[in-house]
């Protein structure tokens, strides 16, 4: 098996339980250096033996080890997508929180699991600079915010910054590997496989 394959399979585990009221691991990721990681709760109704329907889901994220705090802005709502797959989509940005945790955010789902259901979480990055698509503001101006250069959407070297619009490999010129890269379930960024799960449910 392929590294591209494999990374394709990696997933994680979701234990839906009416007697546990645990936060879960669903998705860790680096940005700005920052080493972040968000959990979820799953509140659940029972429907029969291995029949349960998911009622509300709570989310919260916890910063690591980083110098730049990332903040949860917004979770769209969790849906079943064309592929039978819940689907959450976190919309992260880097934030002056003075915590290293977000404040908590909640969906109202209404959500059948059979067993089992299996998951994907994507991210959507947002530009530290809400200035970001606003050609008519310099770019020394739209890549910093508070004096922190935003190195997710630009790459700089000296005096010179320019849009990050792909990773470093197709700067270098490694056009093959970028292709291939594409060609897989990929985040906002082109650079960090979207997270994978299985949900099981439990009495």
């Amino acid at each position: 098996m392929s590294v591209l394959n494999a990374l394709n399979n990696l997933v994680t585990s979701v234990q839906l339980n009416l007697h546990d009221s645990s936060y879960q691991l669903i998705y860790t990721t680096q940005l700005y250096g920052t080493t972040f990681s968000v959990f979820a709760n799953f509140s659940v109704e029972s429907e029969g033996e291995d029949l349960m329907r998911v009622k509300e889901i709570s989310f919260i994220g916890v910063n690591y080890k980083g110098p730049i705090n990332i903040n949860i802005k917004e979770i769209e709502q969790p849906e079943i997508d064309e592929n039978d797959r819940l689907k959450i989509t976190l919309v992260l940005q880097a934030d002056d929180l003075n915590v290293p945790y977000t404040s908590m955010i909640s969906k109202v789902v209404d959500i059948q699991v059979n067993k089992k259901l299996d998951m994907t979480i994507d991210r959507d990055l947002i530009p530290m600079n809400d200035n970001f698509n606003n050609t008519a503001v310099p770019i020394e101006e739209r890549a910093f915010r508070s004096g922190k250069f935003d190195s997710e959407f630009y790459m700089r070297d000296g005096i010179f910054i320019v849009p990050r619009h792909a990773p470093e490999w197709v700067q270098l010129g490694s056009r093959d590997i970028f292709d291939q890269t594409l060609n897989q379930d990929l985040a906002p960024g082109r650079s960090c496989v979207i997270g994978k799960g299985k949900m099981w449910t439990s009495s």
